[in-house]
């Protein structure tokens, strides 16, 4: 595109001078020598003689930190007139052409440029990468920038996941003006990859190389694993699945254990069913819990007492059921005389008891006794009635017999 543009300027300015200035014929064979005082330019295309008669095409280019080219041509001791005796086209590329009847002398050409400072400043401010896995720009810190300028370069982690894949960069200059160059993509293949930066100042003179290398972390990012059981708790499996490239799983042994808990009359037991695995160093677990149901109390046939009632109890935890008092009916014992009470349910017997002598009102009170409390007892009522009536015969017989005796006197 370059090398066109210079053709098309060449071009107009050779058509210039063919309608600006008229033909002259000279004698042939004349030549006049063409001379170059160049400042801050540099030819790119010029005759160093000129024969008599033709015109002069020129091409001067500014070097690099030059501006500003000021421009005289003399032929001889004359100083030439631009559009009247030369036409210049362009700024950095310069076109020059001088009309043949202009040139009756030696040409000189004059092109003076000014310089100027340009930085020789090369460095990059700042640098990052995107990290696919991680999702997010990983910047490099000063160091690793000073690093990376250095022959070894720096070498660099990617996380785990990012093995085929491009590697896209943030670049900041120190200097807006320099330039940068490096190498369109970053592939990382088998877990490596490798950048290189160029950077040249402003000054086209300054380059610094920065190189980058990439390695893929090749430690799995483990999940937590996910636990598949079998119906009735006899085995289980654990899967692992790497977070950062889910094509990596893992599935280690699984040790199981178990732990019953009976259940017992009132309360639910249990049998926990705990599986445990190891990888890369951590231990994880999970538990299952089969529920053992309450047994509920059972009932013994046996009745316990004490002098306060009687129950019956739980033959497994001793609980006591069904509780009463009891129910006491009066047992009297012929050969002592004595009595007792014992409770029609539970067979409970209290202490014996002496019963009354005969002619002693039942409760040990004498006859005549009239505040003697009364016992509420009349269960021997027919012995007391036999005694009385036996009494009576008694004391009857002996009256009839004292009076017969007294009439016989």
């Amino acid at each position: 595109m370059m090398k066109m543009k210079r053709w098309i300027s060449l071009l107009l300015c050779v058509l210039l001078c063919v309608f600006l200035f008229p033909t002259v014929s000279f004698a042939a064979g004349e030549t006049y020598s063409v001379t170059y005082n160049l400042t801050g330019m540099t030819k790119v295309q010029g005759p160093a003689s000129i024969e008599k008669g033709h015109s002069l095409d020129v091409e001067l280019e500014l070097e690099k930190g030059y501006l500003n080219p000021q421009l005289t041509i003399k032929v001889g001791d004359r100083e030439l007139v631009k559009g009247n005796d030369y036409t210049v086209i362009g700024y950095d590329n310069v076109f020059i052409s001088i009309a043949g009847s202009s040139i009756t002398d030696d040409v000189t050409i004059t092109a003076v440029a000014e310089g100027q400072q340009l930085s020789d400043n090369a460095t990059i401010k700042d640098l990052s990468y995107y990290d696919a896995v991680k999702m997010k720009s990983i910047s490099l810190t000063p160091a690793e920038i000073e690093q990376a300028a250095t022959p070894e370069g720096v070498a660099l982690t990617l996380s785990h996941g990012n093995d085929g894949i491009i590697i896209n960069f943030f670049t900041t200059l120190d200097d807006p003006k320099a330039q940068i160059t490096r190498d369109p993509i970053t592939y990382i293949k088998n877990g490596k990859g490798t950048q290189i930066i160029e950077v040249t100042a402003e000054d086209g003179v300054t380059t610094k190389t920065y190189t980058l290398h990439f390695t893929v972390d090749s430690q799995h990012v483990w999940g937590e694993p996910t636990w598949v059981w079998a119906d009735d708790y006899s085995s289980a499996t654990a899967t692992f699945t790497c977070q950062t490239d889910s094509s990596h799983t893992a599935a280690p042994d699984v040790t199981l254990t178990r732990e019953t808990v009976k259940a017992t009359c009132t309360e639910d037991g249990k049998i926990v069913y705990t599986a445990t695995v190891s990888l890369d160093g951590k231990t994880y677990t999970d538990e299952r819990v089969e529920t053992l149901l309450k047994t509920g109390h059972e009932a013994g046939t046996e009745w316990h007492s004490d002098a306060a009632g009687h129950w019956i109890e739980c033959t497994v935890c001793g609980k006591r059921l069904t509780q009463a008092d009891h129910t006491f009916d009066w047992i009297m014992d012929k050969e002592t005389g004595s009595k007792h009470e014992k409770c029609t349910v539970c067979g409970y017997v209290k202490a014996a008891e002496e019963s009354p002598a005969a002619g002693t009102p039942a409760g040990g009170n004498q006859a005549g006794d009239a505040g003697a409390p009364e016992t509420g007892d009349d269960s021997n009522i027919a012995l007391w009635v036999a005694a009385m009536l036996a009494a009576g015969t008694t004391l009857t017989g002996t009256v009839l017999y004292r009076r017969k005796k007294k009439y016989s006197r």
